[in-house]
């Protein structure tokens, strides 16, 4: 059975235990029990292993997030926050273009629209404002594309039509991905500046947002929001044979039939869509607007 996954460290986890020939990678603690992974695909015996691109990939696990109060959530939004400032091009004069993909009528797929709802943006402001606040603002723009079964348009031609005509220093992408593991389900964090392909964590994958199709830097950010059906009773069944308590035989089979196959998210995951794209809109915020006062921050996120 392959695995499905958008995170390189479940990939990394699932292939190896060691080293794996062309990725390199390695994890810190931080405070609150959150851990920090990187992972480096260097070349292309790498890409092929991992079956992902060459580049960065920062996995940030907080499994807290799930009972936490607020003093966690604003910790977390500066743990991001400084993770993601480790990809964005130096200058503080670059504009960013965010991007929310997803359909916001799913609400697993809503982490995209529901992130760009609260964040500060400033691009519009520029001149109009006073230049005590515009100074410590960046240039900040978004838009949420939808999904092609409503729009008709593939969100990579919305994004590249948006993109020639502001020209963006830099494209920021959310998205919700899937998981192998059910614990990762809304706390876990992936950046890459591999970019994003809408659609492929339930099987659907379209046009690639990333620096070839869009001529400039893209920084994908997303959050494991459902796993696969099937990759579930995979692991039931790995732990069953494991203690000999089952054959393999036809179960494998079974398992791996895609008529059968589903897309699996948790029942609170309103409450973890809510949690979620607030942490990640104020990492992107604190990012973005270095050098604004975070209470005002707090205060326009909302």
């Amino acid at each position: 059975m392959s695995i499905r996954t958008d995170l390189a460290m479940e990939m990394r986890d699932y292939i190896s235990k060691g080293e794996i020939d062309g990725v390199v990678s390695g994890e810190k603690e931080m405070e609150e029990g959150i851990v920090v992974t990187h992972v480096e695909i260097v070349d292309a015996v790498g890409s092929r292993t991992m079956g992902k691109p060459v580049g960065n990939y920062t996995t940030i696990e907080a499994k807290r997030i799930k009972n936490a109060g607020p003093d966690f959530f604003k910790y977390l939004g500066h743990v991001l926050s400084d993770e993601l400032k480790q990809y964005l091009p130096k200058g503080k004069e670059n504009m960013t273009l965010v991007v929310g993909l997803g359909n916001r009528g799913i609400t697993a797929d809503a982490l995209g629209s529901k992130t760009v709802e609260k964040l500060l943006i400033t691009r519009h402001l520029k001149g109009v404002l006073p230049d005590e606040i515009c100074n410590a603002l960046g240039s900040v723009c978004a838009i949420t594309p939808s999904v092609l079964g409503v729009t008709g348009i593939e969100s990579a031609q919305i994004v590249k039509s948006v993109a020639a005509q502001i020209k963006p220093d830099v494209i920021i992408v959310i998205d919700s991905l899937a998981s192998r593991g059910i614990d990762k389900i809304g706390c876990t964090f992936q950046i890459t500046d591999t970019g994003i392909s809408p659609g492929s964590g339930v099987g659907n994958t379209r046009t690639a947002l990333n620096s070839e199709t869009l001529d400039c830097k893209v920084i994908a950010l997303g959050v494991p929001m459902v796993v696969y059906s099937s990759t579930i009773v995979h692991d039931i069944v790995e732990k069953l044979i494991d203690k000999g308590k089952m054959e393999e035989q036809s179960i494998r089979a079974i398992v791996e039939h895609e008529d059968v196959d589903m897309v699996v998210t948790p029942k609170e995951i309103d409450d973890m869509i809510g949690g979620v794209s607030t942490v990640i809109a104020k990492g992107i915020n604190l990012s973005l607007h270095p050098d604004a006062d975070e209470d005002m921050i707090e205060q326009l996120m909302f």
